[in-house]
């Protein structure tokens, strides 16, 4: 067994001196300090990485397996608040992680109620939009998911916890779950106003599928008949699954490009 893993090591090196210039490379992991009790953790850091496989969404996410993204957004393991990673102290250590930080949607919404009376700038439109790509995964993400539950139903069950007693009333349950989710909706779209109205882009058509996630259908339409058809790739594309999708009252979000 030993010998396989020292060759497998081996292997593994070999690969990565000949694909040097295409490899992901991790550093050092820097050790992250929670300014609320100073507790610490390790977070990933690469030496190099290359965006060649992944892709890229229209709400603004990327992925890319070669150049992970390190939450901006990080939950502290021993006091379980949240704090902004560029706010906390962070050091080099002298061990490897591949730790991100990554938040779920049930994640994200405690840190957002934690923390929305208070941040500001640039840092709280950041917390928005990564607000916004945790809602997306959870409900509306196509092509992401494999569970045999649907995102939906798996995250609205997540959201609402419960044990089940000897008298479960599987209909107050029901009753309860589909409450919390249309409070998680009401939330989204409170989200997707302050970030439309906050975020500063290019091209309006940015905003316009910010709304039509939300389910703004009308509103997102009237950008995009606004704007015209004298758009430029990728605009022009997203013009078109704009107006398909708007007029479907589609609010799932697909992929622009793979690579």
């Amino acid at each position: 067994m030993r010998h396989r893993i020292i060759l497998a090591t081996i292997i593994a090196l070999l690969n990565l001196t000949i694909n040097s210039s295409y490899a992901m490379v991790p550093g050092y992991a820097m050790i992250v300090e929670c300014p609320h009790c100073r507790g610490t953790k390790e977070r990933l850091t690469l030496e190099s990485g290359n965006t060649l496989v992944g892709h890229q969404w229209w709400d603004l996410k990327q992925d890319y397996p070669m150049l992970p993204h390190v939450s901006f957004v990080q939950k502290c393991l021993h006091c379980q608040k949240y704090y902004i990673l560029k706010d906390a102290k962070q050091t080099e250590g002298n061990d490897y992680s591949f730790e991100l930080g990554k938040l779920d949607y049930v994640e994200m919404r405690r840190a957002w109620d934690q923390m929305k009376d208070t941040l500001q700038g640039e840092s709280r439109i950041q917390l928005l939009l990564e607000y916004v790509w945790a809602y997306n995964d959870a409900f509306q993400r196509q092509e992401y998911h494999n569970e045999p539950l649907s995102p939906r139903e798996e995250t609205v069950l997540r959201v609402c916890p419960r044990t089940r007693p000897i008298d479960f009333d599987i209909d107050k349950a029901v009753k309860e779950i589909k409450q919390e989710f249309i409070d998680t909706q009401i939330e989204f779209e409170t989200v997707i106003r302050e970030l439309v109205a906050s975020f500063p882009v290019k091209n309006r058509l940015i905003h316009a599928e910010f709304l039509r996630e939300a389910g703004f259908f009308d509103e997102a339409m009237a950008i995009v008949e606004q704007e015209g058809e004298q758009q430029e790739e990728p605009y022009k594309t997203l013009e078109e699954i704009l107006h398909d999708k708007c007029t479907r009252k589609d609010s799932s979000v697909g992929i622009i490009s793979y690579q």
